[in-house]
This record gives C-alpha cells, sequence and structure tokens, in this order.
C-alpha cells in the first residue's frame, strides 16, 4: 500500500497483475525511495504494552526514532495487573504508558 500511494500506482493494477509500463515505472521509482527510508513496521498481533515499549527502546537505541504510530489502539494488550478493567480502562491505560 505504501508503495503504490508513493508512487501514484492503483493497487487494484497491482493485485491483479495489470499494471501498465507508466505503472511500473511509478511503481520501481517508489521501491527506490521507499527503501531509503527508516520506517520499521511491526505487525505483531495482540502484543503488550511492555514489549512495544521494549521494542520501540531497542529501535530508538539502534536506529533512532522521530516518531511512532500505532494504528489500532485496542488490539494492544494492557498490563494485566487488575483483572476488573474493561476496555475503556484498559486503552486509557495504555495511552497513559506510551505518553511516558
Amino acid at each position: 500500500r505504501m508503495i503504490c500511494s508513493s508512487g501514484n500506482v492503483d493497487s487494484n493494477r497491482v493485485r491483479t497483475g495489470t499494471m501498465t509500463e507508466k505503472d511500473w515505472s511509478r511503481f520501481t521509482i517508489a521501491v527506490g525511495k521507499l527503501s531509503r527510508t527508516k520506517i520499521f513496521i511491526d505487525d505483531t498481533p495482540c502484543i503488550r504494552i511492555k514489549d512495544l515499549r521494549s521494542k520501540c527502546r531497542r529501535l530508538e537505541q539502534e536506529h533512532g526514532l522521530d516518531m511512532i504510530v500505532i494504528d489500532y489502539l485496542q488490539l494492544i494488550q494492557g498490563s494485566g495487573s487488575r483483572a476488573s478493567d474493561n476496555k475503556q480502562q484498559e486503552v486509557s491505560e495504555i495511552s497513559r504508558t506510551l505518553k511516558a
């Protein structure tokens, strides 16, 4: 998706294998540009907040971080220290932990 967006290439054409020469050219240029960026994608399912923080700290030490983007906060698991918490409280805890 990032390559298609960056290269202004219709992702449907990529999926169906109907790319034109112009699409291929744009696609190749976009791949080159994105390959030089420092973008790290982690799609670990049901990651715990403490594990996410650890991964971020390691990336910061090894590569430096300017920004962290979390696509779906509700899929991160909280600390689990309070079994009676509802999902809203858990998301609030996760949000507070990420800001710290």
